[in-house]
């Protein structure tokens, strides 16, 4: 399984990384700090999850999984924030769970 983590503030896309890898161990996780390189990494293999910030720098996590669910349509999104007025967006595109900071294996 090969997982994207898009997260812009550092120490959390290293905690991000680091909670995805206690739950699935086996998986391939592929990160990054901006959503303009997640986009042009896209191309290079197959997303089947996505855990995508609300906001990344100069673009949002919905304007992300837009592009991400155009690319792999199975594709499942979870976004990860500190805000919860952004679930209803969230959920009208088709995300498959909306986690509140800090991320947990458990979550």
């Amino acid at each position: 399984m090969r997982i994207l983590a898009v997260e812009d503030e550092p120490i959390l896309l290293r905690q991000l990384t680091l909670r995805i890898r206690e739950a699935l161990p086996e998986s391939e996780i592929v990160a990054f700090d901006n959503a303009d390189d997640a986009i042009a990494a896209l191309p290079s293999g197959v997303i089947h999850i996505a855990f995508l910030d609300i906001a990344i720098g100069n673009r949002t996590g919905v304007d992300l999984a837009r592009y991400i669910k155009a690319a792999y349509p199975q594709c499942d999104i979870v976004f990860t924030t500190g805000y919860s007025e952004y679930a209803p967006k969230a959920f009208e595109l088709g995300a498959s769970d909306y986690l509140m900071k800090p991320v947990t294996a458990k979550k």
